[in-house]
C-alpha cells in the first residue's frame, strides 16, 4: 500500500522494520525521542552516529544496504510521546538525493512512501513520527523539511547533535 504525507498507520505489536532507500554517501538517518512538551527527553535522546538506539527503536546500516530502523512497540517508554525519524544531508541539500522511498513492514503488512526530494534548500527532513494513541503504536508520514538541517533540529527540539560529519581516519600504510 502506498502512503502519502499526513497518512497514519498502526504498527504491529511485534517488531516492525522501516527501511529507508537513500544514497549511501553524505546522508544520515537519525531518530529523536520527544516528551509532552515537544522537546527531546532527555536532551540527548537521539540515535545518531555510534549511538544506534533509543528504548523501543534501533538503527542499523548493514554493509551495502539501506539503513533499517527496527521499532519494538513494547519497549517504547510511556514518557516518550513521539519519536521522529529524520534524514539529513552532511553537505548540499536533500534534493540532490533524487527520489527514493521508505518501506514499512511487519509480519502482516507492507507499506511504501515516496520521499519527495523536491525542496531546493532543505538539509534535513522529518520522514515520519512514531507515536502512541489509544494503546496502539502508530506511524505518521510527515516529510517536513528544515532549511538549516541538523542545526534547525537542535534548535526546534532542544538537542545537542553534532553538526559536522564524523571524521573517518584512514588505516596507516605499512
Amino acid at each position: 500500500m502506498k502512503l502519502v504525507p499526513g497518512q497514519n498507520i498502526t504498527l504491529s505489536a511485534q517488531a516492525t522494520l522501516i527501511r529507508v532507500k537513500i544514497p549511501q554517501q553524505g546522508y544520515i538517518i537519525h531518530a529523536i525521542a520527544l516528551g509532552s512538551d515537544g522537546k527531546a527527553v532527555p536532551a540527548a535522546a537521539a540515535a545518531y552516529y555510534g549511538r544506534t538506539g533509543l528504548p523501543g527503536l534501533t538503527l542499523a546500516k548493514p554493509a551495502s544496504a539501506e539503513p533499517v530502523v527496527q521499532v519494538r512497540p513494547e519497549d517504547i517508554p510511556h514518557g516518550t510521546e513521539r519519536m521522529l525519524l529524520c534524514l539529513s544531508a552532511w553537505s548540499g541539500f536533500i534534493s540532490a538525493a533524487g527520489k527514493d522511498a521508505i518501506e514499512i513492514a511487519d509480519d502482516e503488512k507492507a507499506y511504501t512512501a515516496d520521499i519527495p526530494f523536491t525542496g531546493e534548500y532543505e538539509r534535513s527532513l522529518i520522514l515520519g513520527e512514531i507515536y502512541r494513541r489509544k494503546g496502539e503504536i502508530r506511524f505518521k508520514i510527515r516529510m517536513e523539511g528544515f532549511k538549516h538541517g541538523i542545526e534547525s533540529l537542535n534548535q526546534t527540539y532542544g538537542l545537542g547533535l553534532e553538526t559536522t560529519p564524523p571524521v573517518r581516519l584512514h588505516s596507516p600504510q605499512l
